[in-house]
């Protein structure tokens, strides 16, 4: 049993000596997030020349969105900073230059039961006096945000609502003709993680159009009604900046149109309510602290398959 034991914390100490380097944001206002989950508080936003100690190894963020190193802040002050945005630096260089790193890889222990306290950092509050600019979100171009605004991280990562304006090339197929015409939409969107689903980053779109499209004025002497289009979908990051990203998305459609209309003299209806998908790709900009501004191309596939563009703007909540 003791020899069990001591193989034990042996093993323990080798992988955990292992796993310890020294981590280098790439850019400033670097976010260090209290759990591996773009939807958790921020803590601190590190400036590019603070270096941190953290794990090598990477864990998966929640909903499968990003990797996140495990970081000490300060003795039993820990937090999880997004792999794209740090550097690992060469643990044989660290140790060369940086004496001290073997002593904190036995001081460190990144354990899960570690609670993170935003007002005990490595950071001091001497430090951010000196040079606020260093440690606050977006410090050029809103110079006049509040300092609780400094601390809600990124948009891409927050819960959006908002309105939208689409341009649609409709379609439909009609007795047994497939017609199509591009029509102008009024829309909401919401955007966020934990909205239908707990943990998960979703995309909500509800777009619709009053009135009969146009194609029905090339075979009806009158026509009315409406169409409602309902999509969700999951994005996924395809690049991202300091001030914009570009996503995809896939995910389910509900198509409903109702319309009547005048045929050869014959009151005719035409009731629907179909189920079908939706690609997005899409492009979204920070326009400020609180607003971001989104371009969007989407493919309709429900029977007949069609286009839209659609432009949002959309608030933090």
């Amino acid at each position: 049993m003791l020899f069990f034991g001591f193989s034990l914390s042996f093993l323990s100490t080798l992988t955990y000596a292992q796993s310890v380097v020294q981590l280098a944001p790439k850019k400033d206002h670097a976010a260090v997030y209290e759990k591996p989950d773009f939807d958790s508080k921020i803590i601190l936003l590190l400036p590019q020349d603070k270096k941190v100690f953290g794990t090598k190894s990477t864990v998966e963020g929640l909903q499968g969105l990003g990797l996140f190193h495990k970081v000490k802040l300060k003795d039993n002050v820990y937090g999880f900073m997004l792999d794209t945005e740090v550097e690992v630096l060469n643990a044989k260089t660290v140790e060369k230059k940086s004496p001290k790193i073997k002593e904190e890889k036995k001081k460190i222990a990144l354990s899960d039961s570690a609670k993170v306290s935003p007002n005990n950092l490595e950071v001091t509050d001497d430090e951010i006096a000196k040079d606020p600019a260093k440690y606050s979100l977006y410090p050029d171009r809103f110079k006049g945000q509040k300092k609780a605004d400094a601390k809600k991280g990124p948009l891409i990562f927050s819960r959006l609502v908002g309105a939208q304006l689409g341009l649609i090339n409709y379609t439909e197929k009609i007795g047994s003709t497939k017609r199509g015409s591009q029509e102008l939409f009024y829309g909401l969107k919401l955007t966020g993680t934990n909205l239908l689903v707990q943990n998960f980053w979703l995309d909500i779109s509800l777009n619709f159009h009053l009135g009969a499209p146009q194609f029905f004025d090339t075979f009806a002497t009158k026509a009315s009604g409406f169409v409602l289009l309902l999509d969700t979908t999951m994005p996924f990051i395809l690049s991202r900046s300091k001030f914009h990203y570009m996503y995809g998305g896939l995910g389910p459609l509900i198509n409903v149109a109702f319309f009547d209309f005048v045929l050869s003299g014959n009151e005719k209806s035409s009731e629907k309510i179909r189920l079908g998908g939706v690609g997005t790709l899409g492009l979204a900009y920070d326009i400020s602290n609180d607003w971001s501004f989104k371009l969007e191309g989407k493919y309709y596939f429900v029977g007949s398959s069609y286009w839209g563009v659609l432009a949002g703007l959309q608030k933090r909540f």
